[in-house]
């Protein structure tokens, strides 16, 4: 059909008050558009079942996955893409909260470190006063 506008839409598009769209064809031109995007739907649908046919196996292996994980990353596809199994996805996973657990134990620990330093130094820094300011223990 080429680069051609087959309608045109005229009058204000706000509140509501577009008109409809003004047919500029002939009934024999909007069945031909009709045949082409009908063929070029019905082209696509097949392409789509060839390319789920093709790849049943993967299909399959991420309906597994979904249903026992529920979510799947782009990686974990790649992985199913590729021929991984969704045992591979759980010990991915497994390893990868392992890190992150261990990444937060970390960071933990070092913000308790810097705390504790922190209250060294303040200790330090005021002469060795007392919250209050009052110098260090009292003899009598």
């Amino acid at each position: 059909l080429g680069p051609l506008a087959f309608e045109k839409s005229s009058g204000p598009v706000f509140l509501g008050m577009q008109d409809s769209k003004k047919s500029e064809v002939s009934d024999a031109k909007a069945e031909q558009i009709d045949q082409e995007v009908t063929e070029f739907l019905l082209n696509a649908h097949q392409e789509a079942k060839r390319i789920l046919n093709e790849n049943l196996s993967v299909l399959h292996a991420m309906a597994k996955a979904l249903l026992e994980y529920e979510t799947i990353d782009s990686d974990e596809v790649e992985l199913l893409m590729k021929g991984g199994t969704v045992e591979e996805i759980g010990e991915r996973r497994k390893s990868n909260q392992a890190k992150l657990d261990e990444e937060q134990k970390a960071a933990a620990e070092k913000e308790k470190t810097e705390e504790r330093k922190k209250i060294l130094n303040d200790d330090e820094s005021d002469g060795g006063r007392d919250p209050m300011g009052n110098p260090g223990p009292v003899t009598v």
